[in-house]
């Protein structure tokens, strides 16, 4: 009996001592993640000793550990809140006003519609710096108009170019436009239609004076008619081009050949218009010859 008890007891003392080994190996882990806490906590410490280095000062600049103003370092490197940056920022005022200045035409609003069936018309509104334009003018139904304006000894001169397609159709084109104008201006002109070529390069038409502004009464030569009305046929019979109707012929006793002839106004091939202050044709459904 007293064997048994000692081998009992040695049995028990060797459970006792595993799981005491168990407690020792569980607290030594416990041990190594605070170690590896405390050393990061370290290391942390350690960035912010280094951020402390660079102190405030009494009058808020930021001084590092040799006593340099740091702030006023940096403000002078950039340019920010320096004299450096206030020059900058005049120089770029100066070259943004110079630029301003060398624009002195603007327009400031411009509306096209064609093919609007209305009369032709022109009219222009001096208002001190700025200057209204209305203009009904009949060109090319195809046409795709560009606007352009500029100052010259007192006149504003308006450029009308074509960049889109040349047709035989007529229509009438509504142009508003509003331009604004540094110098001073007391005329209006109205130039076009230019257009050139974008396979060749080469100019078509040039610019012609289409209207102005006041109308000088030496100068309404150069406009022959305002409205279609004012054209007729150039020949009683088989007519080929349009003029004036103080110039219309005298056809009083002529007889014509009923006949469509190709490339005339027989037949509604097509009519007498206005077209740029000129009387020309106005061609629908020509007849090739």
């Amino acid at each position: 009996m007293k064997k048994q008890n000692r081998t009992d007891n040695g049995t028990f003392s060797r459970i006792k001592l595993f799981y005491v080994l168990i407690l020792m190996f569980a607290v030594l882990l416990l041990i190594g993640c605070d170690v590896n806490k405390n050393s990061s906590l370290n290391d942390s410490n350690d960035d912010l000793s280094e951020a402390d280095d660079i102190d405030k000062a009494d009058n808020g600049n930021v001084i590092d550990r040799e006593g340099n103003d740091i702030d006023n370092n940096i403000d002078g490197s950039i340019g920010i809140g320096s004299d450096d940056n206030n020059e900058i920022g005049n120089s770029e005022n100066d070259v943004e006003n110079n630029i301003n200045d060398n624009i002195k035409t603007k327009i400031d609003f411009l509306s096209i519609k064609n093919c609007t069936g209305d009369n032709e018309s022109f009219s222009a509104e001096i208002n001190g710096n700025d200057v209204v334009i209305s203009h009904k003018i009949k060109y090319m139904c195809s046409a795709l108009l560009d606007v352009n304006a500029e100052t010259e000894g007192g006149v504003l001169k308006i450029y009308y170019d074509n960049v889109g397609e040349l047709d035989r159709c007529r229509c009438v084109f509504d142009i508003n436009l509003k331009v604004n104008v540094q110098d001073k201006v007391d005329k209006v002109e109205v130039y076009g239609f230019k257009y050139v070529d974008p396979i060749t390069d080469l100019m078509v038409t040039s610019y012609d004076l289409l209207d102005k502004y006041p109308e000088d009464v030496s100068e309404k030569s150069l406009i022959e008619c305002r409205t279609d009305a004012d054209c007729v046929p150039d020949s009683c019979c088989h007519p080929r081009g349009c003029v004036l109707k103080s110039e219309k012929p005298v056809c009083e006793g002529v007889i014509c050949t009923l006949e469509c002839k190709g490339g005339t106004l027989d037949c509604g091939q097509g009519s007498c218009a206005c077209v740029n202050g000129k009387c020309a044709v106005e061609w629908k459904n020509e007849i090739k010859i």
